[in-house]
């Protein structure tokens, strides 16, 4: 569930609705890509510098090798160009700056927005299929706007705009 937390100068909204289930993993999968493509360029590095020192390996290998690769980029990437859901709102006061954290299962990254590059934090309704009213939460920005998770209410921003000094 969502939690506001005030951590001295700094004001922390953490939006993560299963936190519970991060909780009980045992593995973080976010360090599973960067680990599998660190184990491997090792091996390809080698092989293309020094091919005698890897001889003693089989062809089957060195295919899954290549194939983990590979792989393990494709999802690099992927999570680079779709970095999931708002998690984490952080406002620092003291540097005048919000950091909004997206998570994934493979990735987390952050952007810092200055203050002065946000025009407005506000719930606005939006419509569903059937037409029933449906509150969205906002960020906007000079040139763009970014859509906070589903569940972030009127109550949860308040404290946010008045931290940042919109109202």
């Amino acid at each position: 569930m969502s939690q506001l937390v005030k951590d001295g100068d700094r004001l922390v909204l953490t939006l993560a609705p299963d936190d519970e289930d991060k909780s009980r993993r045992i593995f973080d999968f976010q360090l599973l890509s960067p680990l599998l493509l660190g184990l491997m360029v090792p091996f390809v590095a080698a092989r293309y510098f020094e091919p005698e020192a890897l001889e003693h390996l089989e062809y089957p290998i060195w295919l899954f090798l290549i194939f983990m690769l590979f792989v393990c980029t494709g999802l690099f990437i992927y999570t680079v160009h779709f970095p999931g859901k708002i998690n984490r709102i952080v406002i620092d006061r003291g540097s005048r700056s919000v950091e909004i954290v997206w998570a994934s299962l493979l990735s987390m990254t952050s952007q810092i927005v200055p203050f002065q590059e946000i025009n407005a934090l506000k719930v606005r309704n939006g419509y569903d299929q059937d037409g029933q009213p449906t509150p969205i939460a906002e960020l906007v920005l000079r040139s763009r706007t970014i859509v906070l998770p589903t569940g972030t209410s009127e109550e949860h921003l308040r404290p946010l705009r008045a931290a940042i000094g919109l109202g």
